[in-house]
C-alpha cells in the first residue's frame, strides 16, 4: 500500500508538471491573440478580453472574463490594480508557479498604459520569456516526469522497507 501510495505521488507530481506546461503554452496564445487585437484591431482591453475568452481553455477564459467585466464596471481606471487582483484569483486555479505569476504582473503594469506601442512592447517581451521556458520545459518535461515517477516509486518502497 506504501508502495502505491509512492507511484500515485509520483504520477500527481508528473501530472502537476504536465499541466503547467499546458497552462504556459495557452497562456503565449492568448498573448499571442491580445497582441493582434491590440496591434491590428485597435481593441481595447476590455473588448479583447472579452474575444479572446471565446477561443481558450475555460481556466483562462473566467479569467478574462472577470478581467473584462471588472473593466467594463470600475470608475477607477487603475488598470494595473485590477489585474493584479484578477491574477491573484487566477493563481488559485492553475498550475501556475509563482515567477509565473511575477512575470504577469510586470506586464500588468504595461497593459495599463493608453500608448499602444508600450502595450506590444510588454506583451512582446512577455512571449519571448514564455518562448524561452516552453523550450526548456520541452526539452526537460520528459525527464523530469521519468525522474519524479522514479524517485517516488523508490520512496514508497523504502518506506515500506522501513515500516518492515
Amino acid at each position: 500500500m506504501v508502495i502505491f501510495g509512492g507511484i500515485a505521488a509520483g504520477i500527481k507530481t508528473s501530472f502537476v508538471m504536465k499541466k503547467r506546461f499546458n497552462e504556459i503554452i495557452e497562456l503565449r496564445k492568448i498573448l499571442s491573440w491580445l497582441r493582434g487585437e491590440i496591434s491590428y484591431g485597435f481593441t481595447p482591453l476590455a473588448e479583447a478580453f472579452s474575444k479572446l475568452s471565446k477561443r481558450t481553455t475555460p481556466v483562462f477564459s473566467d479569467w478574462l472574463i472577470s478581467l473584462c467585466n471588472r473593466l467594463f464596471v470600475t470608475e477607477d481606471g487603475d488598470f494595473s490594480k485590477i489585474w493584479e487582483e484578477e491574477l491573484s484569483e487566477l493563481s488559485k486555479n492553475t498550475y501556475l508557479k509563482k515567477g509565473d505569476m511575477e512575470n504577469l504582473k510586470e506586464l500588468g503594469k504595461t497593459l495599463g498604459f493608453l500608448d499602444v506601442k508600450m502595450q506590444l512592447a510588454g506583451i512582446d517581451m512577455e512571449i519571448e520569456e514564455l518562448d524561452s521556458k516552453i523550450k526548456v520545459m520541452r526539452e526537460e518535461l520528459p525527464g523530469k516526469q521519468k525522474t519524479a515517477l522514479t524517485l517516488a516509486g523508490l520512496g514508497g518502497v523504502m518506506l515500506a522497507m522501513l515500516l518492515i
